[in-house]
């Protein structure tokens, strides 16, 4: 009988863990770490068990709230590049902060002057009684206090979320518009700023220097509670280290399991009322969820963002060059904000402005009076060239660095009148699919983020039939905020993954099948949140010469981002491929960088031996080269099938974004805007169109860029190519476009790469559609003849890429053993293997990753530089020499072995090189922010 009940009991319980709620986060920015944490507590205060899994494609929480630190120097202080700042009415940013007992940043902040383009409209003082005369004597009484009564009510409205009776009363809510509607917002929501301030003065000059530095937009176009709250936005406030900190902490207290490195690719609704949520990096696999929530911008509600080109230098200089910006003089304010009322009034010569605003936010090191953090905010893409840095500077000998970067920052803060409020999201899109972002076109920020995750997490608990929950998640009756330090710490594994459900995705997208699957409801893509853009690079919706011409003879700069595609000869060219190991190509079309067979635009070089065959050819129509060989040594991915990358991208954009493409035709290298280039990890082939119309067809038509599916052999077909240990130049024949073939009557078909899609129209009903043909070609139209091929070397650029051998010394002095602090194993990736060795210590022996049952451990000296010992004997340490990852015998005077073990779990090498993981191969490589593969967790 005792058995029996035991028996009955286990099969109880099992049935009960079978039967959680499951729950699918789609982001872990700031609304989808907040609402795992507000879910997770919700569950706890009702005694309940949810399974929560939070997807994200990036390798770090945080979302737009992101750090870079200069030169890639641990040394130097991390630097946000979005979502800088939240203020004091951010009662849970607050109140995270001081629970989590994080530090926050040095926030003081020197001069600013409002430049209108011609000259300062108003400059401050370092004596606030003169700032209020100078207020006063432009500006008046009225107008200023006007929008300060204004901003005090918007603020008071808003501070109602925080509020447990207005909650209790009120929410939650399902959708935007009756939020905005309880809160007494509408008329804020649905005029403009410049009509609700009645475009005063004050309103075009101040509030709009307001609005362009922390939105992007003139007063003329942004909605009025937009601007309130830019207004509200003094005394701001970062946390130590950088914003992301508090997300990735929700997170850690959350028990969600998180999944970086892992883009959501379609969520779709079962017969069984369940959610199956596609995810892209572990395997194409899926699995149900009971409720999903979608904490990134999703493409049905067709809400359009600001494009923030955010450029950071490091500089020398204590100020701006004088006149280095017109009408700016000598001494200019450390923080140039902006006003474009007079390009907005027209006239002669009233050109729009490049840039929003210009700031020197902080010191370099926070110990340093030499060298200080500048940060450029435009609209722009090409506003802010090396050169137009420099000038600001007084000089390229003034700027030690600098770094560039897009966002899709925040929406356009459009008006929404009280007729067309219903146009807002959602925050419940479907029975058990919510929307986080919702909040975004009303106020964007990170306090609204975390607001919009509680309203949701309500929902849900409301569906959970929860008796306590989300109207006291944070805030008292009076509106005081909670203490949270009364639940259980998580013990959440940031690497680890649940088991899914074996229901395979029965058709992988390439690149372009999820461009066209964009306008599905579904599809959640996380990449286009941001994209990334570096020196010498600026986005462009057509290619053609925005970077600087080809330079033959540059440094060589195996951690460069150039990006340029060039073909001069079989044995003179540049590809592109992936700036790090790792991600499939179809997957950072929009990020590659440059790899040439000489040194040129501070490019990386690519290895001798990579290339295996290569043949040029010169027609009419254009150039095009094809390689083969192991393109594993440039970053791709090892069984990589390949992708197509061309001008015009997911985003028009380009893939990449902003790079150039030159061609040596006529004696001479130039830009050219039709191209097209494919790549596997065995292949590579590329295309420059490079005159027109040749047979009556454009560059467009002869570098076709719709065929991704087809591959080299069929887009560009070369007689006798596609063989190994051949290297030649020839001229050739042009044949037809790609996708050509001529009738007997004369006439041309045209194939057209078959494809199956949906979408969702206006009235919510999906409509099925297909492109092309459904019989595909065996082969092209014609394979072109060639002449006057001339034999070639092999492309060799004869240069040690890795760093010299460092000759050991002849009688060294082995290093003391007391340094040692810990013994850890060390785990690649973060991962559950171990880093060990590929065979018996001793000197050479290389790195591997093994199973942890029996793998050494190393004894490591947090910090460094210091050896890090193989643990077992302590006589070899991990040793750089020629890049490698290896052991040899310890020496203190031996360069290679004074490493660095970083507090983000990097073994780095003073020069910017880390030890990574290339799927088993373990060696030193340039270090790349947010590399997976550069983390050994200790």
């Amino acid at each position: 009988m005792k058995l029996l009940l035991f028996i009955l009991l286990t099969a109880l319980a099992s049935l009960q863990s079978v039967q959680s709620t499951s729950v699918a986060i789609v982001g872990a920015g700031a609304g989808g770490s907040s609402a795992a944490f507000y879910l997770s507590r919700a569950a706890k205060q009702n005694e309940d068990v949810i399974d929560i899994d939070v997807f994200e494609s990036r390798m770090q929480a945080g979302g737009r709230s992101r750090t870079v630190t200069p030169y890639n120097d641990s040394s130097y202080d991390p630097v946000e590049l979005g979502a800088s700042i939240f203020v004091g009415a951010n009662k849970n940013m607050v109140k995270a902060v001081r629970e989590f007992d994080y530090n926050l940043a040095d926030s003081s902040t020197g001069s600013f002057g409002i430049y209108d383009g011609e000259s300062f409209v108003f400059e401050s003082s370092d004596w606030t009684y003169w700032n209020y005369v100078k207020l006063l004597w432009r500006y008046g009484y009225a107008a200023p206090r006007r929008v300060q009564l204004r901003v005090k009510e918007a603020v008071g409205k808003f501070l109602q979320l925080y509020n447990a009776r207005f909650l209790h009363d009120n929410g939650p809510w399902k959708h935007a518009a009756d939020m905005i509607a309880d809160l007494g917002l509408s008329e804020e929501v649905g005029h403009s700023a410049l009509s609700y301030l009645d475009n005063t003065r004050f309103a075009n000059e101040v509030v709009e220097a307001a609005t362009r530095v922390n939105y992007g937009q003139d007063i003329d176009s942004i909605h009025a509670l937009g601007a309130l709250v830019s207004m509200a936005g003094s005394n701001g406030m970062s946390v130590d280290g950088g914003n992301w900190r508090v997300f990735q902490r929700f997170l850690e207290e959350s028990d969600a399991y998180v999944h970086f490195g892992n883009e959501v690719v379609d969520v779709r609704r079962t017969e069984e009322d369940k959610w199956r949520v596609y995810v892209d990096g572990i395997g194409a696999t899926a699995r149900l969820y009971d409720y999903v929530i979608l904490a990134a911008p999703v493409p049905l509600f067709q809400v359009p963002y600001v494009d923030l080109h955010v450029t950071l230098v490091a500089t020398n200089a204590s100020s701006y060059a004088a006149d280095a910006i017109h009408g700016i003089g000598r001494n200019p304010p450390s923080m140039l904000l902006t006003t474009d009322f007079r390009h907005r009034e027209g006239g002669p010569g009233k050109q729009p402005l490049s840039f929003n605003s210009i700031n020197y936010v902080q010191k370099a090191k926070s110990d340093s009076e030499d060298e200080w953090i500048v940060k450029i905010f435009s609209e722009e893409p090409d506003a802010w060239r090396d050169e137009d840095v420099n000038a600001l500077f007084g000089g390229a000998q003034n700027v030690g660095w600098t770094h560039r970067h897009t966002f899709k920052a925040y929406p356009y803060l459009t008006p929404h009148s009280a007729s067309n409020t219903t146009q807002l999201p959602p925050f419940e899109i479907d029975d058990g699919l919510f929307y986080v972002n919702a909040m975004e076109p009303m106020i964007s920020t990170m306090e609204t983020e975390t607001l919009s995750a509680r309203n949701i997490v309500g929902l849900v608990a409301e569906k959970l039939n929860y008796s306590k929950g989300w109207k006291d998640a944070c805030v008292t009756e009076n509106g005081s905020a909670r203490d949270w330090s009364r639940f259980k710490n998580g013990n959440a594994s940031l690497s680890r993954t649940t088991k899914f459900e074996e229901a395979k995705v029965t058709h992988h997208p390439t690149a372009k099948d999820k461009r066209l699957r964009m306008i599905n409801v579904a599809l959640i893509t996380l990449g286009a949140v941001a994209s990334t853009t570096y020196g010498h690079i600026f986005p462009t919706g057509t290619m053609g010469p925005t970077n600087p011409m080809p330079t033959l003879g540059t440094a060589i700069n195996q951690g460069s981002d150039a990006r340029l595609l060039s073909i001069n000869s079989a044995e003179d060219f540049c590809l592109y491929a992936p700036q790090e190991y790792g991600p499939q190509i179809g997957d950072v079309e929009g990020e590659v960088v440059a790899w040439c067979t000489k040194p040129r635009n501070n490019a990386r070089l690519i290895p001798d031996g990579t290339i295996t065959g290569v043949h040029y050819q010169k027609t009419p129509a254009f150039v095009q080269i094809h390689a083969v060989g192991d393109f594993t040594k440039v970053n791709v991915l090892g069984g990589d099938s390949g992708g197509e990358l061309d001008p015009h991208g997911a985003t028009g954009e380009g893939n990449p974004v902003g790079g150039n493409v030159t061609a040596l035709v006529d004696g001479q290298e130039q830009s050219y805007e039709e191209w097209m280039s494919f790549i596997s990890s065995d292949q590579f082939c590329a295309r420059i169109c490079t005159d027109e119309p040749v047979g009556g067809w454009s560059t467009g038509t002869w570098c076709e860029h719709k065929l991704d599916l087809m591959g080299c052999d069929f887009v560009m077909p070369i007689q006798g190519a596609y063989n190994e240990g051949e290297f030649n130049n020839c001229d050739a024949d042009v044949g037809f476009p790609p996708g050509v073939y001529p009738q007997d009557d004369g006439s041309y078909s045209t194939f057209a790469q078959y494809y199956e899609g949906s979408y969702y129209g206006g009235d919510g009903l999906e409509t099925s559609y297909t492109v092309g043909t459904t019989v595909t070609p065996t082969g092209p139209a014609t394979t072109p003849a060639v002449s006057n091929c001339t034999p070639v070397p092999s492309p060799s650029n004869g240069i040690d890429i890795a760093n010299p051998t460092v000759n050991y010394p002849v009688a060294p002095t082995p290093v003391a053993q007391n340094d040692v602090r810990y013994n850890l194993q060390l785990h690649p990736d973060g991962a559950d293997q171990c880093l060990g060795l590929a065979g018996e210590p001793a000197n050479n022996t290389p790195l591997a990753v093994v199973d942890c049952n029996g793998a050494p451990a190393w004894s490591i000296k947090r910090g460094g530089p210091a050896l890090i010992r193989y643990a077992p004997d302590n006589n070899f340490c991990i040793d750089a020499g020629n890049n490698a990852g290896k052991i040899y015998t310890c020496y203190d005077d031996q360069p290679n072995q004074q490493l660095y073990f970083t507090d983000d779990d990097r073994v780095a090498l003073d020069g910017g090189l880390c030890l990574t993981d290339n799927n088993g191969d373990i060696a030193f490589q340039g270090c790349t922010d947010n590399n997976q593969a550069q983390v050994f967790s200790a």
